[in-house]
């Protein structure tokens, strides 16, 4: 999680360097480091990895990833209410959906 919040800052002498948006400075820990640090040194060349803290103003992982996943939730929205059934459900029982209810199914 704490490699989802962070951005690319350099990579010099197999010494990576990382931007953490602050607000997750307390996902930050020796272990966590420790565990990015040694994942990374088992898959590529690098001694070292920094993680400074930083106000950032480019999008995290995670921050396009929810971006994505409330798109697909809008669209998903959007194709539930404009189906037959439903608006013909709503007339009849008088009623409106939660939008909130409205879930992808999988492995259907």
């Amino acid at each position: 999680m704490v490699l989802k919040n962070t951005v690319f800052a350099n990579a010099d002498n197999q010494v990576l360097t990382l931007n953490l948006d602050a607000q997750y400075s307390s996902m930050l820990t020796e272990a966590s480091h420790k565990n990015i640090l040694t994942t990374l040194q088992e898959n590529f060349a690098i001694t070292d990895v920094k993680i400074n803290l930083d106000t950032l103003t480019e999008q995290t992982l995670a921050q396009k990833e929810i971006q994505a996943n409330n798109k697909k939730t809008e669209i998903r929205q959007k194709e539930f209410l404009a189906d037959e059934g439903v608006q013909k459900l709503q007339q009849v029982f008088n009623t409106k959906i939660d939008l909130n209810s409205i879930k992808e199914v999988k492995n259907v």
